[in-house]
């Protein structure tokens, strides 16, 4: 079987090919022997790691948890776990409070310099 057939199963198996890529590739399938032989084989390797009933679903670990959302949304100090629970523990409420009244009253004084 050639190279190019076998790949062209496998991109259709994977469903990466869409439009008239796609539409040529199934009219192709639908005359070469060879090349529906290698999409059925594609299909039935690929099937398999479908198969919810096999491959029971598993979280990470935390820390694994937490590297993979560092690498996507970068390691800042909101995206740590517990960050919104240690702000507004009781003990940091003033803090708070006092932060959003700073920002409030920097708002009302840039509004007042240029309205």
């Amino acid at each position: 079987m050639e190279d190019e057939k076998t790949a062209l199963a496998g991109e259709l198996a994977l469903g990466l090919l869409e439009g008239e890529e796609r539409r040529h590739a199934l009219r192709q399938v639908a005359r070469d022997p060879e090349l529906r032989a290698a999409m059925q084989f594609w299909n039935a390797r690929l099937s398999t790691l479908c198969d919810e009933d096999e491959v029971p679903e598993v979280a990470p670990p935390a820390r694994v948890q937490r590297a993979i959302e560092a690498s996507l949304w970068g390691d800042t100090v909101a995206s740590r776990p517990g960050f919104l629970d240690a702000l507004l523990a009781p003990e940091n409420r003033g803090l708070v409070v006092a932060v959003v009244a700073a920002k409030v009253a920097l708002l009302a004084w840039i509004f007042y310099l240029f309205f």
